[in-house]
């Protein structure tokens, strides 16, 4: 149709980046709620007893038996059953307490890595509903416009139609009225004859086909 309106639709554009993070994000935040998402250099975090863990408490019970060794020597009974007793105990005590404390952390670690992961689960699916929400909108907004065109266009062929269906009626009208004045003799005062078809000849219509100013004065 001519002077239609048209109207392309843009796509909508999603970020390859969010796409990225979202599915980076959600692998992980399961894999911490199973207590499995730690890279290797973090997995001590979680684990009693872990190596890192030995190596901590052998530097410290370490530390422990060269100061009871030292302080029985002061004493002078460095060399004696006492002071052996003595070390043995003190490093003992601090390795039970070391190794207590470190099944407490690690145990709260884990729950800490649950409520983490889960966390992480519910902004990757409230991030997902405002993307979705925001490519809805975008459709609908989409969907608008191009109702907009369709209804402005169908307005437009309608006033086009009617303008031609008034056009052809005036036409027919202005022959009607030129072809009973040809009967009539209105042109050259001649009185017409009809053929056979109730037609006026054109040689009876004085003359024939009527002058300019003949139609000029007819369309006043």
């Amino acid at each position: 149709m001519a002077g239609g309106v048209s109207y392309n639709a843009p796509s909508f554009y999603n970020d390859p980046n969010y796409a990225a993070s979202q599915n980076s994000l959600m692998p992980f935040a399961s894999s911490l709620m199973s207590g499995q998402g730690l890279p290797s250099a973090y997995a001590g975090l979680i684990t009693p007893n872990s190596p890192q863990f030995q190596q901590m408490l052998q530097r410290t019970t370490g530390n422990i038996l060269g100061a009871t060794q030292d302080q029985m020597a002061g004493q002078g009974i460095g060399d004696s059953g006492v002071a052996a007793s003595a070390a043995a105990g003190a490093v003992g005590n601090a390795t039970s307490q070391l190794t207590y404390q470190d099944f407490v952390n690690s145990q709260a670690n884990q729950m800490n890595l649950m409520g983490m992961g889960s966390g992480i689960m519910e902004n990757v699916g409230s991030m997902a509903l405002n993307n979705q929400g925001q490519n809805n909108q975008f459709n609908l907004t989409n969907a608008s416009e191009s109702l907009d065109a369709q209804t402005t266009n169908a307005q437009l062929k309608q006033q086009q139609d009617q303008m031609w269906a008034g056009m052809i009626s005036s036409g027919i009208g202005a022959l009607g009225n030129i072809a009973g004045m040809g009967m009539l003799g209105g042109f050259g005062g001649g009185g017409g004859s009809m053929n056979p078809n109730g037609i006026a000849d054109s040689a009876s219509v004085g003359g024939g086909v009527p002058s300019v100013d003949q139609w000029a004065a007819f369309m006043k």
